[in-house]
């Protein structure tokens, strides 16, 4: 005979339900806390009030007639005038003037002149390359072995244009001052040699800056080589300082209270220091997974009566977010950091966010954002452009995606569909930053550079 008990009807259904609906309720806890956590801001009152009422003072944009001499523009913000800008493109984009396959990068244009500079690599050796805008025949090229070992190979330095030198920096810290109509070479420096600086792991990136008579520069050595100032002419060593690991990004020069700065977005903080002689103006803390600070910073003045308002907003990825900084003079001439909010939102990776009045652009890891500068609320996301980069031209974004999709898209804190848009890539990174200049655009993925005209 067999005693044994039947099972209840029903009761490993039961059970399984049950375990099924304790995972997604820990499922749905565990994203909750990722939303509080991503969703995070952190508002400093008073200093939040202030920024409410201030008017936001805008630079005037750089006009198309100065061309793209350097890193994200005139200005270094992403930001350009164009007269005649097409805003309606046919499904295919709009006219194709010339494209052309280049060697490995991911290094941006510099424009003047009916000139068009970039750099990229071939085999062992890095290169940087002059062509003609008109038609994108090579007018010369200067080549040099190239010792850097990262992912992803290539130079992801923009050179920089000043009067008829071009400076540019190879991934391996080859630092390099050409004649920009013949490429011929005033001087050469191997910067991480020389300031005794490790490679930093995905290869030097920032993009050299020129201020007056110096040629700003971050090898990031230790004991007082992490930041170098050149006589743009000579190459003559002016001043270095610090002890701050390498980033990624590029400097910027900026007056704030009426005092001449640079700031280098370092490995592990943000510093600015005096233009003439590299002297300390203030330090911000800002450590990232990887060290990697990669995106531009951006300064901007506000007015709240008679008084100014200096800013400086900073973004990393890896979850980092973002911070809106002021910077106040004390006595002696002495600076002091203020932190207006911190976010975890708009975490720009190594595509630079460019700003309109009091709204900031951005690509929060993934996503295309507005944020509100005066709160530090997100006020649209945009999905489906990875990490692809964006600029300002008059009122609108133009925004590439990492797979290749190219729009252009109003310029305002309510999200509207794009006004025009098409696909010049596929297949491909699309890393680089887009250029505006001389009424063209100038687009690379990682092999190869198309020039397309904008103009009505």
């Amino acid at each position: 005979m067999n005693d044994a008990k039947p099972q209840r009807p029903g009761s490993p259904t039961i059970l399984g339900v049950s375990v099924i609906l304790f995972g997604l309720f820990v499922v749905q806890a565990a994203y909750q806390i990722y939303l509080a956590h991503r969703n995070h801001l952190e508002v400093d009152a008073d200093l939040g009030g202030e920024l409410a009422d201030a008017v936001f003072l805008d630079d005037e944009p750089a006009p198309e007639s100065v061309g793209w001499p350097q890193w994200r523009g005139p200005h270094r913000d992403g930001v350009v005038r164009m007269a005649n800008l097409a805003t309606e493109w046919p499904k295919d984009g709009p006219p194709l003037l010339w494209e052309k396959a280049i060697g490995r990068g991911y290094s941006s244009f510099a424009v003047r002149d009916g000139r068009l500079y970039s750099l990229f690599q071939e085999g062992s050796k890095e290169a940087v390359v002059c062509w003609r805008v008109e038609d994108g025949a090579e007018i010369w090229r200067y080549s040099y072995e190239c010792r850097a070992d990262v992912d992803y190979p290539g130079p992801r330095a923009t050179p920089t244009l000043d009067g008829s030198r071009l400076y540019s920096i190879g991934s391996d810290g080859t630092l390099l001052c050409l004649d920009a109509i013949t490429g011929s070479p005033y001087w050469q420096k191997d910067l991480l040699r020389e300031f005794h600086a490790t490679a930093p792991k995905w290869g030097v990136a920032f993009s050299p800056l020129i201020d007056g008579d110096l040629l700003f520069t971050s090898p990031g050595g230790p004991d007082g080589n992490s930041l170098a100032a050149f006589n743009k002419i000579t190459g003559e060593l002016v001043w270095k300082r610090l002890d701050e690991p390498a980033g990624y990004s590029s400097p910027i020069a900026a007056t704030i209270a009426d005092t001449r700065q640079v700031l280098f977005f370092m490995g592990r903080s943000l510093v600015a220091v005096r233009a003439n002689d590299g002297e300390l103006c203030w330090r911000y803390p800002w450590q990232t997974s990887y060290d990697v600070n990669a995106a531009t910073p951006l300064v901007f003045t506000a007015r709240r009566g008679p008084k100014l308002l200096h800013y400086v907003f900073i973004s990393s990825s890896y979850g980092r977010g973002c911070a809106l900084l002021k910077i106040e003079t004390k006595a002696n001439n002495r600076f002091k950091v203020k932190v207006v909010y911190t976010s975890k939102q708009m975490c720009c990776h190594f595509a630079s966010p460019v700003r309109r009045g009091p709204y900031l652009y951005g690509i929060d890891d993934s996503r295309l954002s507005c944020l509100d500068l005066r709160s530090g609320r997100v006020m649209w996301k945009r999905s489906g452009i990875q990490k692809g980069s964006l600029l300002c031209v008059n009122d609108s974004l133009l925004v590439l995606s990492e797979e290749g999709q190219l729009l252009l898209l109003d310029a305002v804190p309510e999200e509207r569909p794009p006004k025009a848009e098409f696909r010049p890539f596929r297949g491909g990174r699309c890393w680089t930053m887009p250029v505006v200049a001389e009424g063209k655009l100038f687009l690379r993925n990682e092999q190869q550079m198309k020039c397309y005209n904008l103009k009505k």
